[in-house]
Parts: structure tokens; C-alpha cells; sequence
């Protein structure tokens, strides 16, 4: 998926309702993270999670743990990159969520494609719109319950103002300069099709916090 192309408390409609004397079951998250500009494998992040931290590897993979059937956010940080904010829905299994991460200076370099300037005080709010396979969801989109200067699609060669998935393209949406705070995403699939939150594959909105500065991402299986 992506890209132009994590943490704190889960999203109140993922906290676990059970008693405090039942244990939550706990799953496995593995982050497989890519350089957006050249596709190599990132090294070297640093991966926050709720319960516990980790650093990607030489293949770009670090793991940690989440709480099974709930919201979570897993936090990637590096010196060289932008931070960014993975939010998704676990379920009762391990899972691996694939994604290219971004500089300033290569997100900077998309903007001025598009006629606008990063704002350092308000967030990104990227969307993964993924088949099964990872191939992009042409024609499925996104929504943003709130304001934002800009929003686009990379065609098969530049951006392309707009919220759907264009053919030739990548699997992202993204919202650009979006105030810091909750916000929430809404998929909007193809004809025909769902999308579901990954990767539990549950629900067709899901909420994510913007912070300054950060690459917020959430992705969708569309099929």
C-alpha cells in the first residue's frame, strides 16, 4: 500500500468491555516498513505500542504486541523520518501490516506538486485501500469527518487532487494539513465491493488522532 506516501489509548469503540478479572487476549503486530522513495526495506525504527516497543529489522519488520478485538495505534519514529501513527482494529490473530514510510523532504516535494506547503502545526491523515492481494482498490475512496486543505491520489506518475482511487495508481488517500486532534475515516467502496478495517476486517469507519506534524495511516481490505 501508500504512500506519499503508534502510542496512546485506543479508540473508545475498541476498548474491551469485558471485566478487569478476565485477561485480554493478546496478539501479535508485526510492522513491514518500506522507504517511500526508493522501496527499501526501513531499518531502524523505533515501534511504540500499548504493551511494549520494538525496532525494525534489516527486512523492516518489528513486532509487538496489541490487545486482540480492539482498536490500537502503533507509533514508528526515526530520526530521518516523519513520525507516523498506525491505527487499525486488531482480531484474535497475528497479523502484518505492510507500509511505506516518509521524509519530510519527499512529502514536502509532493506538496508543492499540488500547490501547497506542509503546515508543521496540523497533521497528515493517510488511507490504505487494499484488495486482499495489496494491489490498489481502484475506485474505492475515503472520507474525512473534518476540514483539511487538500486531498489526493498519486496517479501513475504525479498527484491527483481527489479521494478515489484512480487506475495506475497507488492505494492511498491522502489528507493533507488536518487539525490536530480526533478525527474519524470513513471507506468509500467500489460498486459492488466492502471495505473493512484491517485487519480484523470489521466496521467501514474507524477513528484516528491527528498530531502535529504526524503521518496518520489507517488501511481498509476492499473485495
Amino acid at each position: 500500500m501508500w504512500l506519499l506516501l503508534a502510542c496512546t489509548a485506543p479508540d473508545p469503540e475498541g476498548v474491551d468491555s469485558a471485566v478487569d478479572s478476565v485477561p485480554r487476549p493478546r496478539v501479535d503486530a508485526t510492522l513491514q516498513l518500506h522507504n517511500a522513495k526508493n522501496g527499501k526495506a526501513k531499518d531502524g525504527v523505533a515501534l511504540e505500542g500499548e504493551l511494549g516497543t520494538a525496532t525494525t529489522d534489516d527486512e523492516g519488520q518489528g513486532t509487538v504486541e496489541v490487545f486482540g478485538a480492539s482498536a490500537f495505534q502503533i507509533g514508528a519514529t526515526e530520526d530521518s523520518l516523519m513520525p507516523h501513527l498506525f491505527h487499525g482494529r486488531a482480531g484474535e490473530d497475528a497479523f502484518t501490516l505492510i507500509s511505506y514510510v516518509a521524509t519530510e523532504s519527499l512529502t514536502d516535494q509532493v506538496y508543492e506538486l499540488l500547490g501547497i506547503a506542509r503546515d508543521p502545526e496540523m497533521g497528515i491523515v493517510v488511507v490504505g485501500l487494499d484488495r486482499p492481494s495489496l494491489a490498489p482498490a481502484v475506485g474505492s475512496g475515503a472520507e474525512l469527518n473534518v476540514d483539511y486543505e487538500a486531498a489526493f491520489v498519486l496517479g501513475s506518475q504525479l498527484p491527483e487532487e481527489g479521494t478515489t482511487l484512480v487506475q495506475g495508481g497507488n492505494s492511498i488517500v491522502t489528507f493533507a494539513n488536518v487539525p490536530v486532534g480526533q478525527a474519524r475515516v470513513t471507506a468509500v467502496p467500489a460498486e459492488g465491493e466492502a471495505c473493512l478495517v484491517f485487519p480484523a476486517l470489521v466496521g467501514v469507519d474507524h477513528g484516528v488522532e491527528v498530531r502535529a506534524n504526524t503521518v496518520s495511516v489507517v488501511v481498509f481490505t476492499c473485495e
